[in-house]
């Protein structure tokens, strides 16, 4: 009896664990999407240089975000019109505290519209040029190896009841326009996680 009863412990551990790592993957596949397809309908009423840029078809995923944040954002919990404690308790606090977020295994993610790469920050910082404000220059071994493409940062999620919302950033390479900070909120409805706000943390001036 002893062993049937520790046999159902050990099943239900993964089964708590595979649901949770289906939600996540869930949420950063739809996080990936949302900000890729609205990165491109902002860009449609901006020109870049002498060209208009086209639609992104790439993403570059960050394995993992590796750097704490050094300042607090103000947060949804400093509004005082927002009276759900679930929602309000969802949104991470982004502090110093703000770490240990996952490696991101891009063969999870269930995302048909892009072609989905996965780089380390290491990595994705040696192939950036600094050094230009020019988007070809900074740009051009990115764009050399993945072709024209995005590249998005995301956070672990941060759940309560049926709120989760997660950190995440998106770039282009483009100095002023494109390397933007977000808190995207969901909500589970029918046990489908959708998209319940996207709150701008920041734009590259």
């Amino acid at each position: 009896m002893r062993k049937i009863i520790l046999h159902i412990i050990y099943l239900s551990c993964f089964i708590v664990v595979g649901q949770s790592t289906k939600d996540d993957y869930d949420i950063f596949s739809k996080t990936i999407d949302f900000g890729v397809a609205s990165f491109d309908t902002d860009i449609e009423f901006y020109n870049f240089g002498d060209s208009r840029m086209k639609p992104f078809k790439t993403v570059v995923v960050m394995e993992k975000l590796d750097f704490e944040f050094k300042k607090d954002h103000l947060m949804l919990k400093d509004m005082k019109s927002v009276k759900n404690k679930d929602f309000i308790d969802s949104v991470p606090d982004l502090d110093s505290t703000f770490t240990d977020h996952p490696k991101i295994n891009i063969d999870s993610l269930n995302i048909k519209s892009l072609e989905v790469h996965s780089l380390s920050n290491k990595s994705f910082k040696e192939l950036l040029d600094n050094s230009t404000n020019s988007y070809g220059r900074r740009w051009r071994k990115i764009n050399r190896k993945f072709k024209h493409s995005l590249a998005i940062g995301l956070s672990k999620i941060k759940y309560s009841g049926n709120y989760a919302s997660l950190y995440y950033w998106v770039d282009c390479g483009k100095f002023g326009y494109c390397k933007n900070e977000y808190i995207i909120v969901f909500e589970k409805v029918d046990e489908e996680w959708t998209i319940l706000e996207n709150i701008t943390l920041w734009i590259s001036p």
